[in-house]
C-alpha cells in the first residue's frame, strides 16, 4: 500500500469530510482559521485596550481622592469653578509693592482722576500690574492672569492732591494738577492669604462677520470675579468692578 504524504493527505483527509471537496476546501478551511484566529486576536487587543483606559481612569480617581484625603491641591478649571456658584478663595503668587501704599499683594491697580460723589467724573488711564495669580479654593487651585480677574473690591487707599502739595504728588498726576484743582488717586489690592469671595462669571463678546455674512458672532469667556464682601443671593457683588476693568474690551 502506497504511503500518501504532504498535500495528498490534507487533500484526502478534507474530502472525507461532509461538505468540502477537495484541495479548494482545505484552503478555504485554512483561511477561516487564519481569519478566526485575527479576529481573535484583535478582540484581545481591544479588550486589553479598554481594559487599560478603565484602570487608567480608576487610578487616576484613586490619587484625586488621596489628594483631596492628603490636602493636596487638585488643578481646576473656571468651568468646573462655575458650577460651584460662590464660594471663598485664597491668593498667592508673586509678592507685589503697590505703588502708593507701599503694600504688599499680588495684584494691584490704581488710577486717579476728578471724583465726585465718590464717583470719578473724570478718570485718567489706570495702572496695574500682570503678575499671574493662583487661586486656592477647597476644590483645588489654579492660576489666573490678571485679564481673567474682575476684582470688586473698596480701595486700599484713596488719596486727594492739590496744587498746594503738589509735589507729594506722584509725577504723572502732577503733570495734570495744572488743569485741574485737584485729582484724587485710588488704590486696589488683592493681599496673599487673606480670603475673599469668588463667582465665576460668562462674559460674551462680539466678533467679526463670518464670509458671506454681515451679522457678527459671538464669543464667550469665563473669568473670575473676586469680591472683599460677599456675593449677594442673585450673585450680584456689593462694590463694582475696579476702575481697569470697567470698560474691559476682548
Amino acid at each position: 500500500m502506497s504511503r500518501i504524504t504532504g498535500p495528498s493527505l490534507m487533500s484526502s483527509t478534507f474530502m472525507s469530510a461532509p461538505g468540502l471537496i477537495g484541495t479548494n476546501a482545505a484552503r478555504t478551511f485554512i483561511t477561516a482559521d487564519v481569519s478566526s484566529s485575527r479576529n481573535k486576536a484583535l478582540f484581545r487587543c481591544s479588550l486589553c485596550a479598554m481594559i487599560r483606559k478603565r484602570l487608567l481612569l480608576v487610578l487616576m480617581l484613586v490619587s484625586l481622592a488621596r489628594a483631596d484625603d492628603k490636602g493636596e491641591r487638585v488643578e481646576v478649571t473656571l468651568e468646573t469653578l462655575q458650577a460651584k456658584g460662590s464660594f471663598e478663595v485664597k491668593l498667592e503668587g508673586e509678592k507685589l509693592e503697590s505703588f502708593l501704599a507701599k503694600k504688599h499683594c499680588v495684584y494691584f491697580e490704581w488710577g486717579f482722576g476728578v471724583l465726585e460723589k465718590s464717583h470719578f467724573a473724570t478718570r485718567f488711564s489706570s495702572y496695574q500690574s500682570d503678575s499671574p495669580v493662583k487661586i486656592v479654593s477647597d476644590g483645588g487651585s489654579l492660576e489666573l492672569r490678571p485679564s481673567q480677574l474682575r476684582p470688586h473690591l473698596s480701595p486700599s487707599l484713596e488719596k486727594t492732591y492739590t496744587k498746594r502739595r503738589a509735589a507729594r504728588a506722584p509725577e504723572v498726576i502732577r503733570e495734570k494738577l495744572g488743569e485741574y484743582g485737584s485729582l484724587t488717586a485710588r488704590e486696589y489690592c488683592l493681599e496673599p492669604g487673606r480670603t475673599y469671595h469668588a463667582r465665576v462669571q460668562s462674559e460674551t463678546y462680539l466678533l467679526p462677520p463670518e464670509s458671506g455674512s454681515h451679522n457678527p458672532g459671538h464669543g464667550s469667556n469665563r473669568v473670575l470675579m473676586i469680591s472683599d464682601l460677599p456675593f449677594s443671593e442673585d450673585g450680584k457683588a456689593p462694590h463694582p468692578v475696579t476702575p481697569a476693568f470697567e470698560n474691559w474690551r476682548y
